[in-house]
C-alpha cells in the first residue's frame, strides 16, 4: 500500500489533524467521503465509537496489522491504551 493511500484512509477515519483543518469538510472531501458509500454504525455500549464495517479491503486491513506488529505496539502492553 502506498503512502498516500494510506495517509487517505487515515485522514478519512480520523479526520484532520487540528494543525490541518478547522472541522470542516471541504467541498472536495465532502463528495469522496459520499462518493465512498461507505456506511458507518456507532458501536453498542461504547460513547462515540463508531465501525465501519467495509472500510478497509481484506488486503489493506493485512498490510495495516502487519505494520503495527512490525512496529512492536502490540508486544507491550503498557504502550497499549
Amino acid at each position: 500500500m502506498e503512502d498516500e493511500e494510506m495517509k487517505e484512509i487515515l485522514r478519512e477515519a480520523f479526520g484532520d489533524s487540528s494543525s490541518d483543518s478547522d472541522g470542516e469538510l471541504s467541498d472536495d472531501r465532502r463528495r469522496r467521503v459520499q462518493a465512498n458509500n461507505r456506511i458507518w454504525e456507532p458501536v453498542a455500549g461504547i460513547s462515540g465509537l463508531w465501525i465501519c464495517r467495509d472500510f478497509l479491503t481484506a488486503e489493506q486491513q493485512s498490510s495495516l496489522l502487519s505494520a503495527i506488529e512490525e512496529e512492536g505496539y502490540l508486544a507491550d502492553a503498557s504502550r497499549n491504551q
